[in-house]
């Protein structure tokens, strides 16, 4: 301010507030204001007399923001109507973000939540504060449209978003693109476009400075900046939330994680790990109360409450435990070691045993003397032998799942480290793999030990292998602590019996109360069911198999009836595609229980494989299922409708092919998780078309019966199109029940006329 300004107390006289907004490229460039007093000089004629001036730099107060996106078309015009094959841009207009990267997303009205982040696409924003990417429709259709589209269907109409995101911030074209075949009068899309120039674009609402000066400002004198990325100053944002959405879902607090992770003596270790967390919570989907109970229920397990990371996957086993597979941490009557022979001491009379899963040393007790711990005076004083963990992970973890020999050091560099304890360079190379669209600064692969040293390493490792896992699916809404022992098998397949009840007592005692998950419900976190309240599909996006055990298609092959070996043989169930159990890779497609029952057998079985039977509880809702799907034979030839079933019947639904059961016996309920799918048995064994084989019947072994017992599924089942990218990638391998999948040709013949 010059020497004119002064401060003044009192009664102040205000004058007009006059909002101004100014452009982002004028960011840092000083504006002189000048204030004048219009007033009578010696002649009495009105003059302006310059009372002051005012100094004002913009500034952003390093907020960043997403102002709005909209798709263009090849002229450059905003656009609301396309045609399938036409490609658009993208177009995101930001401010404070020059340089930065930003993550488009293209999905299909309806898309489920996890649907909606596929196929990402990353531009970098320019000078002007915009970024642009260009997407092909076609790309990014559910198999569904794609068939209608294919298939010739003039009526089609689909219609499509894109969402822009950098970081938490996140803004969707609030007019979709409707894409058709039929040509669209040039009035209606004049109409639809004018409509959409006179909505209000949502996104981060952006701040206002109000400068106020006592007297007249020439505000014409301001000259604008015409930039499309404004950069605003001093309005308070407001946040505005979806109708029924949880406003806590998808955010973590500080104080949510102080109530988890209590040893945590330095705040700002929790504050990093919530900023990262939060930034990832969607993209990674875990962005509802209840996957955030689960996900830090887990951790807590995994990190113990002092969140401790610092440190890779302990491999401080004595002698004994790496030899016998178990150890006595207490017990009475301590037995000491013997420095000159080497000999650990131990517990004479244990009373608290510990497990050691590195089965390799109980085969190479010679390796386990050499490297273990052997203590003296107590347990774990390490008085004859301190263990040589690096050498211990060398040897546990060599020559699989992508780590080299022991000499590569791959056992040491790739055993557990982070939140969620990662190991096997295979499964470090898999979880790079989904953190990469999001953070490409990121390689946990060439830099594993981060993981221990950078918050955003130690985070991001453990969402993206939740996001590999698919553990989300697995939890959806399910609120029962029963779907703790779920999650663990995917984190930990091998986990002892002590560890599984801490995981489940995390949940039930600590994370579902501090993130309040009865007080939740989330808007959409899974699609609407096809089916009654009390129906659930077998496998999640029901499908039969597309292609036969020979590697050609033919769809009707997996059907139920006479369709196999030129429609002379029966078929005594239907075929779901189901990727299998492969190692490192997947645990097989989770398998559920379609209505309330009865375990009444689960068993290993023979030909079949492995094999789960569930009783019906009330036959009533599987004919109100019935009803619902109205299923008409999809073949003309070879497939049947099978027996009717009537109220008063014993229904028993046959799951067959499993990789592993999770339910031996007693009472269950529909959507209830029972095993994984897999090619077990050597009817399914070493085939091209992995799949569930499910039969429906009245006996519960149906076997001899022919076609006098059953029914057919297809007609309970709400089928989606069988023509997917996954069948087809799936027939390039083969699969055999040990968990190998083995590349071959397959001749893809379509015999759909044969």
């Amino acid at each position: 301010m010059n020497k004119n300004w002064k401060q003044v107390s009192g009664n102040i006289k205000y004058g007009e507030k006059v909002p101004y907004t100014f452009g982002e490229k004028v960011t840092g460039i000083p504006f002189k204001i000048e204030v004048h007093i219009e007033r009578k000089n010696l002649f009495n004629k009105n003059e302006k007399v310059l009372a002051a001036t005012l100094i004002v730099t913009p500034r952003t107060k390093n907020e960043s923001t997403i102002g709005r996106v909209i798709l263009l078309n090849k002229e450059k015009a905003n656009v609301n109507t396309a045609k399938f094959n036409e490609s658009l841009t993208a177009e995101a207009r930001t401010s404070n973000l020059v340089g930065k990267e930003i993550i488009f997303y293209l999905w299909e009205e309806g898309a489920t939540e996890d649907k909606k982040y596929q196929k990402p696409k990353t531009a970098q924003v320019d000078k002007y504060g915009i970024a642009r990417v260009k997407f092909t429709l076609s790309d990014y259709a559910t198999p569904q449209t794609l068939m209608s589209f294919f298939t010739g269907d003039d009526n089609v109409t689909k219609k499509f978003f894109v969402t822009a995101s950098y970081q938490l911030k996140e803004v969707t074209n609030k007019t979709p693109v409707t894409v058709t075949e039929q040509q669209q009068q040039q009035q209606q899309q004049q109409q639809q476009q004018q409509a959409e120039t006179k909505k209000k674009q949502s996104g981060p609402i952006e701040k206002l400075t109000e400068i106020v000066l006592i007297g007249v400002v020439k505000t014409a004198e301001l000259f604008g900046d015409k930039t499309k990325t404004p950069t605003s100053i001093g309005k308070a944002a407001t946040e505005t939330k979806e109708d029924g959405k949880c406003p806590r879902c998808e955010k973590v607090t500080l104080g949510e994680l102080q109530k988890i992770f209590t040893g945590v003596k330095n705040s700002s270790d929790l504050e990093e790990i919530v900023t990262f967390f939060n930034k990832g919570a969607k993209y990674f989907g875990i962005n509802t109360c209840l996957k955030k109970a689960h996900f830090f229920a887990q951790v807590l397990k995994e990190t113990g409450n002092t969140l401790t990371i610092k440190s890779p996957e302990s491999m401080n086993y004595s002698t004994d435990a790496l030899k016998n597979g178990y150890w006595y941490s207490k017990g009475a009557n301590w037995v000491k070691g013997d420095i000159r022979n080497k000999k650990g001491g131990y517990y004479a009379n244990g009373s608290k045993k510990s497990s050691c899963n590195l089965s390799y040393f109980r085969s190479h007790p010679d390796i386990a003397e050499k490297y273990g711990r052997k203590d003296l005076n107590k347990y774990g004083d390490k008085g004859v032998q301190v263990a040589y963990e690096d050498m211990l992970a060398n040897y546990a973890y060599s020559d699989k799942y992508g780590n080299g020999n022991v000499e590569s050091g791959d056992g040491s560099k790739y055993r557990g480290k982070g939140l969620i304890q990662l190991t096997w360079k295979e499964n470090y190379e898999k979880v790079n793999n989904e953190i990469k669209p999001f953070d490409p600064s990121v390689d946990i692969v060439s830099s594993p030990n981060k993981i221990l040293t950078d918050k955003k390493y130690a985070v991001y490792s453990a969402m993206g292998f939740w996001k590999w896992k698919k553990i989300s699916d697995v939890i959806k809404k399910d609120k029962s602590p029963d779907i703790v022992d779920k999650v663990t098998y995917l984190i930990n397949k091998d986990d002892d019996t002590e560890s599984k009840k801490k995981r489940k007592a995390n949940f039930q005692d600590i994370t579902s109360k501090v993130f309040r998950i009865d007080e939740c419900e989330p808007s959409v976190t899974q699609p609407a069911k096809e089916s009654s309240g009390k129906w659930h599909d077998p496998v999640d996006n029901p499908q039969r198999t597309k292609y036969n055990s020979a590697g050609n298609i033919k769809p009707v092959s997996g059907a139920y009836g006479d369709v196999r070996n030129g429609y002379t043989k029966y078929h005594s169930g239907l075929d779901l595609f189901a990727l299998p159990f492969i190692k490192g890779e997947s645990e097989g497609t989770p398998v559920y229980a379609c209505l309330d029952g009865e375990v009444v057998e689960s068993t290993p079985g023979n030909s079949a494989g492995q094999t789960i039977r569930i009783k019906i509880e009330n036959v009533k809702d599987l004919l109100e299922q019935e009803k619902k799907i109205n299923y008409q034979l999809e073949f003309t030839r070879g497939e049947e409708k099978g027996i009717d079933i009537k109220e008063d019947d014993n229904v028993y639904f046959i799951y067959m092919h499993l990789s592993k059961r999770v339910v031996n016996s007693g009472k269950i309920t529909a959507g209830t998780l029972i095993g994984y799918s897999g090619v077990s048995g050597s009817i399914a064994n070493d085939i091209p078309s992995p799949h569930l084989h499910l039969e429906i019947a009245t006996v519960q072994n149906a076997y001899g019966t022919g076609k006098t017992k059953r029914t057919n599924p297809a007609r309970f089942i709400k089928l989606n199109s069988y023509n997917t990218k996954d069948q087809d990638d799936a027939v390039n391998y083969k699969y055999d029940q040990n968990g190998t999948k083995t590349k071959w040709n397959p001749p893809k013949n379509d015999q759909r006329n044969l």
